[in-house]
Formats: C-alpha cells, structure tokens, sequence
C-alpha cells in the first residue's frame, strides 16, 4: 500500500482511494477534472488547499485508515475524503467548508445517490435516526437543507481532525482505530457506517448538506434529482438492470 504525499502545512487536505484495477490504480476523469478545477480555482481565490494523499491498496477500510493517521501528522484542520467516482464544482467545496464547525458539524457529507435500502432505488447515500430504525434510508429530502444523520458515506465528507484525535485515542487497541468493520445489530458493517457509529458514540454529530448536490459515475453518472425519475427507481435491481431491459425490448 503506498501513500503518495504532498506538502501539509494548512487548513484543507483532500484525500481518496483510487480503484485497483489490474495492479495499477485508476480515478475517473469526472473526478480528475473536478479536482484540477478546485486546486486551480483555490489557488487564486480562499487558498485553503493544503495538500493531498491518496492510498492504493485493496482493502478499503485499511486504505482510509492509512489516510486518516498520515492526515494527523499533518497541522491541517479539516480531512476532505473523496472517492474515485465523484465529481463537484470547486464552490462545493467551499460551501461545505462554510457549513462545518468543528463543534456543531464537526463531520458533514455532501449529498449523493446511489442504489441501496429496501427496493436497491436511488437514495442519498446517508442515513437517518427514525422512530424504529437508527440507520433508516430516506427517499426524499429538502434541496438546501442541512441535515442531521446517522451515517454518510465518504465519497464527499469533510471530517475535523478533534474526531480523528479522539478515535485514534478511544480505539488505540483496534489496530484499525477510524475505518474498521463493527458489529451492529446482528452484523458486521462497512467501513464507512462503523466511522460514523464510533463517532457518534463519542458525542460527534453526523450531517449531510442537501444543497450540495453531487455526479456519481457509475453505468451513467447519478445526480440526486435523478430520485424524481421513475426509471431510476428500479425495485430488485440497479441502473444498469434498467439499461439491459431497454436494450432487450
């Protein structure tokens, strides 16, 4: 697993996992293209970008955790993680960056979908408290809200480095103190659910902001207002089971 560095000495520091494919690693040019506009636009404008790493490796939770600890060794305030098959406007980052607070939003996603929850349809790619569920889907929500979650996936989530500090402390004996694979309930979760599990657990708050509004780039690229679509809503399946059926008539 390598950890490709750049010079850290400021407020802002972007980091993803690139797709293995073959023995190399791969982004997608959306997500190139996205990052070369924030590093060009930010250098002329609030200057906040310090740095970025990224780790290649096959083991996802392995490679976040790796970025989480090279981040701490780092003076920088806030981890950006991205993954490979995002794309965003420079201004989302900042919006994202105006909305955190290291107190009151000390962890807070921007918002895209994918296939999940019951039915496998297109839904934000976080989770809600609700009356009878913790970590309940949701298929709608408010453009321009910002709201509290249980979980967020990491494909764009802001994470002040006092979660980071307090991970690293209260799960020194895990040898994965940040991304591992928790038991909840009756199963053993992904890495990104078990972050914000332990997060929460120390008294973090967890948020999505529904005004920033994310390309995902699967069989197409996936944009939350693509929820409004009945051919999205695939009951049982996926985009691309969509595609095969057109394809096929």
């Amino acid at each position: 697993m390598t950890i490709v560095e750049a010079p850290f000495n400021g407020k802002l520091v972007i980091m993803w996992l690139p797709q293995p494919i073959a023995g190399t690693s791969v982004v997608q040019q959306g997500f190139f293209d996205s990052f070369f506009a924030f590093v060009s636009h930010d250098s002329v404008n609030r200057n906040i970008f310090t740095g970025y790493g990224v780790s290649a490796g096959g083991y996802i939770a392995s490679g976040r955790d790796d970025c989480c600890q090279k981040f701490l060794k780092t003076d920088a305030e806030w981890l950006l993680f991205l993954d490979w098959d995002i794309t965003y406007a420079p201004e989302d980052i900042y919006t994202l960056i105006d909305a955190a607070d290291p107190e009151t939003r000390p962890i807070i996603a921007g918002t895209y979908v994918t296939f999940f929850g019951d039915g496998n349809v297109l839904r934000p790619c976080w989770t809600i408290k609700s009356d009878n569920n913790d970590y309940s889907p949701v298929d709608s929500f408010e453009v321009g809200a910002i709201v509290e979650c249980s979980t967020v996936g990491m494909g764009f989530t802001l994470i002040h480095r006092s979660v980071l500090e307090a991970l690293e402390i209260e799960y020194s004996d895990d040898p994965q103190s940040f991304f591992g694979h928790d038991i909840i309930g009756s199963s053993r979760v992904g890495e990104d659910l078990t972050f914000c599990s332990r997060a929460r657990k120390l008294g973090f708050t967890v948020w999505a902001h529904c005004g920033i509004l994310l390309g995902h780039n699967k069989a197409k690229t996936l944009y939350p207002q693509d929820m409004a679509n009945k051919a999205f809503a695939v009951s049982g399946g996926t985009f691309d089971d969509y595609m095969k059926e057109k394809l096929n008539t």
